[in-house]
């Protein structure tokens, strides 16, 4: 099964890609995303989700 992940670019921003489509945005986008993809888990239960939220929180702080 294919993973999502997350990294830190070289400006700065968050790279969250999958599979199929990526996002790029500030950090401080970073931890408000990873609780709506927590509750989009919580509501739908797509794994995808949770791997978004985790791999969001695995960054950090900067």
């Amino acid at each position: 099964m294919a993973m999502m992940r997350a990294e830190r670019l070289a400006d700065g921003q968050i790279k969250l890609s999958g599979p199929v489509w990526h996002e790029v945005f500030g950090e401080e986008r970073r931890l408000p995303w990873a609780r709506w993809y927590r509750q989009m888990y919580e509501d739908c239960g797509a794994p995808t989700y949770l791997q978004a939220a985790e791999a969001l929180e695995a960054l950090g702080d900067p």
